[in-house]
Parts: C-alpha cells; structure tokens; sequence
C-alpha cells in the first residue's frame, strides 16, 4: 500500500510574524516552498538576520516528511563553501520543526531574470560557474542536489551565486547510494523542465544529473526559455528523453560558439555524453575569458610588517616631543637631551631596520615552502584544475612547484596559464614590478605556447601603460600584435586582458589588418574560388606518381 503525504491545502498555515521562538524573532514572510515556509529572522544572541524555514504544519505529522526535513538540514550543513548557503541550526520548539541559515539579501536567478531584459555572455558564465563550484564541493562530500533550478539559486546584489535548497540530496557513503528523497512510491520528486533523462526515469543518478540540470538553467539564463516546454509533466519528461534542445546560438546570434558546445555538452542524454565532473565544467568556463566581473579572490596586503615601520616612527617621535618640552624648560640639561635624542634617534633607525628586515620578501624570493602547503595532484592539469577551484596565490604557486619541472607540453601549459593567474593577482595587490617579472618569463615562451606567450605581452603592456612607459609599451604591443594574429579566433581571449584603453587600439588593430588581408585577397585573381596556377610544362603530380 502506498503512503502519500498530506495535502499541504488541508490545513492552513499559522502566520508566524512578530513571533519569538527561542533565540529568533521572526520578522516577515519570505516565501513557501513545498515543505516548509520560510521568514526572515533576527538572531538576537548575534544580531545578524537569518532565514528561518519552518516545516509545514500539515506535514509535522508525518514521520517521514520530518525525517526528510531533518536529512535536508544534515546534508547541507556539512558542505560549508561560499557558493551555498549555510546551514546555522535544526531544531524542535512547540512542536514547530524548524531550520535556519544564512540569509542571501537579493533574490533568485528566477527573479533577477523576471526583472532583466536579457542576460549577457559574461553574467551568464559567472553564475553558471560559481554554481558548478558549489555542486564540485558538493559531490566532493558524496552530496547530489538533484534540484537544481533558478528557484533554488540565490543572488546577491553584487553578483554572488549561492545554491539553495538540498532537500533532495542523496548522500554517497563509499560505493552505496542511499536514497534520502523518501519519497512515496512511484513519485520522482523534482521539476520536470529540469530534471535528467535518468532522473526522469527513477534510475541511479551520480553529480553528472546536477550538471544536466545546470545546463537546462544556463540554456534559459542564456536564451529565456528553457530547452523543453510542453503542457504537462510527462510532455516534458519525453522530450527529456528522446528530443534534442534547439541550438543556442540559432536563438542568440551574439553567443560565441564555444559557449553554447559547452551549454549543449551539458545536455547531452547520457551520462558520459557530459562533463566528467564540474571541475572539467569550469575549466572550460574559466577558457573563454567572458566573465563581466573578476572571479579572483584578492587579498589586502600584509600591511602588519609595514605598520611596524610606523609604529617605530611614532614611537621615537612621541619620546623625541616629550624630550623638546623637557629641553625648553631645563636648558642646563642640553647635553643630557641632546644624548639621549640621538639615542632615540638611533633607535628610530634600528626599529625601521628591524620591520624593514622582516617585510614580505618578493615572490621570486619566496620559497613555496613559505607557504601553507597545498597537496600535490597527479598532473599539472588537476593541480591547475585545483586552483581554479580555490584560487589563492599558495594553490598558484604549487602548479609551478609540483610540475614546473616537466617538459611536456601540457604540463609547460599548465605552469604558464597558472604563472599568468598569479601574476595578475600580483598586479592588482600593486606588486608590478613583481608580476612584471613573470610577465616577462610568459612573453619569452616559445610557439608551442603562443597563446601564453601573448597572455604574457598583454600583461606588460598594461604594467608600461600604467607605469607611462611609451617605448616599452611599443615594443610590446608590436610583438603582441604579431601574436594576436597568429591565434585567430583565440585572440580575443587575450585581448580581454587589456585594460580598456589598450584594448580600443588593439581591436582597431586587428579590424584594419582585416581589412588589408581582404583588400590582398581581391586583388588576387581566382578561378572557382581557388588560386590561378602559373602556366607550367608540365602536368600537375598525381597520387602514386
């Protein structure tokens, strides 16, 4: 016999505004979901605003659904990564069964697509990333959302994707899945517009039908419908099953190729069809250099060391003050001043030398070993993918210590492209003469590496544009020009690199020599679209002369 849940219809929920229940006062309504309504809350012990998610009072009574709710709360709380929201607490008071965490101040992908007229390349690939981030640490814990929709994606008004909303989840422990949707026979609980053929069908799901569902969410930010739309749920389903989605770019003219493959390789109807795993995902996201804003985590200075050098200034100078007013009232004890000020002063120098000597070294004279160690991987590749993931200067650097070493081409490539990373870090901390260095490194790559070799022109051009240095900034922008050329479609990769103005005149650039080659090709004659040969004696060699 099957056991089906209460009608959430059947009784109405109580209105819990203004209501304290233990260290919460519930401030308003939010919004409701299909297990649970959800306030926001001031906690008073911390004075922060929560979110409070209460379990329907329809569904208190049935062991299962509290179960469930419970489950919900112990999968996501043991994922703590920036891209999903926290789990705070779970607990029970007069008999309301409640959860609370992190309160995300914005709205959902739903309504920031409701209130846009369009979503550009670049926003679209930021939240598509930092949400494929999320589901990587996810199904790093053995977690898989199985939800994944622009409901349950939470925005932050400067752009900050957080997934929501793991009541789905199935937790992997070692090689057995155990399935914690408890749901009634029969019933797949998820949104059909999102869910994965496999999913559709009740079968084993593993992190791959996330990303399927990513890949529904990133067609519809991208093209404002999703791939499949139909009147009822199993319309939708087949065409889940057995159609395939429209082109992307056949929707949107604007799109680059390489975006919509990668949205498309999402969808693809079986498992394997799809990307590996997120980290693959981002990696490819991370190539096409569209992001509007920059995805690097920056740190401020170290500004502890430099503080010294102040505080042994101020010091001295507070001392050397008092010591003046002392002077002017006891002239006979001049000698005496005057001794122990230069005493001071001398002082003054040593503490300046002091702080001076245990000032950061620069990068090129750290030693990794400086740093908190980051774990080796088993190529260059995943210790490059490992970056992406949590990028720090630390997980920079260990790509060039672990595999700068190698000379295979995919590992040289990796180095670089992480060289490149760190180097614009230390650009933005104002360290440019050390990023000019590796800049410097970058731009003497060979042609097997070009496209890092051109990564590495661009950043010294913006260092001599900033620094005003005209006669380097022409020698470089010749060179990165000649490159530019070389790369072709991969060019633009690289011009995205280049602060605003630099990136004006390279564009003029490339459209003027545009137009030279196809002034060069007019003026060719032609014949059936190839080349005329020159008149010759002899017959053209056939295959096997």
């Amino acid at each position: 016999m099957n056991e089906t849940f209460p009608s959430p219809a059947s009784r109405r929920e109580p209105d819990l505004n203004g209501q304290q229940l233990g260290d919460y006062q519930l401030l308003r309504r939010l919004g409701s979901g299909a297990m649970a309504e959800v306030y926001l809350a001031r906690q008073v012990s911390l004075d922060r605003n929560v979110a409070f998610k209460v379990l329907k009072s329809s569904l208190t009574r049935d062991e299962k659904c509290v179960r469930r709710f419970q489950q919900e709360a112990r999968a996501a709380a043991s994922l703590v990564h920036g891209n999903i929201v926290q789990i705070y607490e779970v607990g029970c008071l007069r008999d309301c069964h409640y959860l609370v965490q992190e309160y995300v101040a914005g709205g959902t992908v739903r309504q920031w697509l409701a209130g846009s007229s369009g979503c550009s390349a670049g926003k679209a690939v930021a939240v598509v990333r930092q949400v494929a981030a999320a589901l990587e640490c996810a199904s790093q814990h053995g977690v898989i959302h199985r939800d994944i929709k622009p409901e349950n994606i939470l925005l932050t008004k400067n752009g900050e994707a957080k997934v929501a909303d793991f009541g789905l989840a199935r937790l992997a422990i070692g090689e057995q899945m155990v399935d914690l949707k408890l749901t009634q026979q029969g019933l797949t609980l998820g949104t059909p517009l999102y869910m994965s053929p496999e999913q559709i069908q009740g079968g084993q799901v593993d992190p791959r039908s996330d990303l399927y569902s990513l890949g529904v969410t990133a067609y519809e930010i991208l093209a404002g419908t999703t791939p499949f739309a139909g009147e009822t749920a199993l319309n939708v389903a087949v065409q889940h099953l057995h159609e395939e989605a429209a082109r992307l770019e056949t929707l949107r003219a604007d799109l680059p190729r390489s975006l919509c493959d990668i949205v498309h390789k999402l969808l693809g109807k079986k498992p394997d069809e799809r990307y590996e795993s997120a980290t693959e995902l981002i990696y490819d996201l991370h190539g096409l250099g569209l992001e509007d804003s920059d995805s690097q985590w920056h740190f401020a200075e170290n500004a502890t060391d430099y503080r010294a050098l102040d505080n042994a200034r101020l010091d001295a100078t507070q001392k050397l003050d008092a010591l003046m007013k002392v002077e002017s009232t006891d002239r006979p004890n001049r000698r005496m001043v005057s001794v122990v000020g230069w005493g001071l002063i001398c002082g003054t120098i040593l503490g300046t030398a002091s702080a001076y000597l245990r000032m950061p070294r620069s990068i090129l004279e750290v030693s990794y070993a400086d740093h908190p160690r980051v774990e080796k991987k088993k190529s260059a590749r995943l210790q490059y993918l490992h970056a992406l993931l949590e990028p720090s200067q630390p997980s920079w650097e260990a790509v060039a210590h672990y595999f700068g070493g190698e000379r295979q081409t995919e590992s040289r490539q990796y180095v670089s492209k992480a060289n490149a990373e760190l180097a614009h870090i230390l650009f933005d901390q104002g360290r440019a003469l050390e990023a000019l260095s590796l800049y410097r490194q970058l731009a003497d790559l060979g042609e097997d590496l070009i496209e890092q070799r051109a990564l590495g022109l661009a950043g010294m051009a913006n260092i001599h544009q900033a620094r005003g240095n005209r006669n380097e900034l022409s020698v470089t922008l010749v060179r990165l020009t000649a490159d530019l050329e070389k790369l072709g479609g991969r060019a633009q990769g690289v011009i995205r690199v280049l602060d605003s103005p630099l990136r004006e005149r390279m564009s003029r650039v490339q459209n003027e020599q545009r137009l030279q080659a196809g002034r060069r090709r007019s003026q060719n004659p032609r014949r059936g679209g190839k080349l005329r040969r020159k008149s010759s004696r002899f017959p053209p060699r056939r295959d096997g002369d």
